[in-house]
């Protein structure tokens, strides 16, 4: 790990939102907020893990889409 200062520069081919026991649906919210009215780019994998199947099919506001 580095501070971003380091890291800035370097290419990303994957970026994974959750943690070692999945995400909560708090931590989806505010990644889908940061990332709002962007996009992956095509040479990037994004991983989204939700912290139980229950998390994963709760209604909310978040709105998650797989490139077509």
């Amino acid at each position: 790990m580095c501070g971003i200062e380091q890291a800035e520069g370097i290419p990303i081919s994957q970026v994974f939102i959750g943690t070692c026991t999945g995400g909560r649906l708090n931590d989806i919210k505010i990644a889908s907020e940061i990332l709002k009215g962007k996009h992956v780019a095509k040479n990037v994998r994004c991983i989204v893990i939700p912290a139980s199947k229950k998390i994963f099919r709760k209604p909310s506001n978040v709105v998650m889409s797989k490139p077509s």
